[in-house]
């Protein structure tokens, strides 16, 4: 299967039907933005484990593989287990989409996304994380990432939400 074609593979399972355009809810960056923050918690858990680990794109196979676990299981239990070096790879493919997104954030209502409606609000941050990670952001640009704070790790418990208007 191509790492593109995941996403909606996922979405596919997620909806137990195949995907129907006349049914699809638009998103803008903001909306993207905040569907993305779902899933925020499952790294913020490991942020100083992820932020001391250097990265290494010698991962990007076992993040490709953890992505894709996570589409066929629809959760992130199977990470549980999952090497340092990966996390960091999706992390950064995961901070590059929201960067992406914020820099659209001034487009204002225009349509970036498209997803089916009938899905949770954590089913649409995997899709989108799916989307993005085994997408445009497998290829990451290391200038848009924000420099490494480590003092930041105490701001980002577990539990923190991000909460977009």
């Amino acid at each position: 299967m191509e790492l593109e074609l995941v996403y909606a593979w996922y979405v596919e399972r997620c909806l137990g039907d195949r995907l129907d355009p006349t049914k699809m809810q638009t998103f803008n960056a903001s909306q993207s933005l905040k569907a993305l923050f779902e899933v925020m918690p499952v790294f913020t858990a490991r942020y100083a484990e992820i932020n001391a680990t250097p990265y290494s794109t010698a991962f990007d196979s076992k993040a490709d593989i953890a992505l894709i676990q996570m589409a066929e299981t629809d959760s992130f239990d199977c990470w549980d287990t999952l090497p340092l070096g990966a996390w960091r790879v999706i992390r950064d493919r995961y901070l590059q989409s929201l960067v992406v997104l914020a820099a659209n954030l001034p487009r204002g209502e225009a349509i970036i996304d498209r997803l089916p409606s009938g899905m949770t609000d954590l089913q649409q941050g995997r899709a989108l994380l799916l989307m993005y990670a085994l997408g445009l952001s497998r290829t990451i640009d290391r200038q848009l990432l924000p420099e490494e704070v480590p003092e930041l790790q105490q701001f980002l418990p577990a539990e923190f939400l991000l909460q977009i208007n």
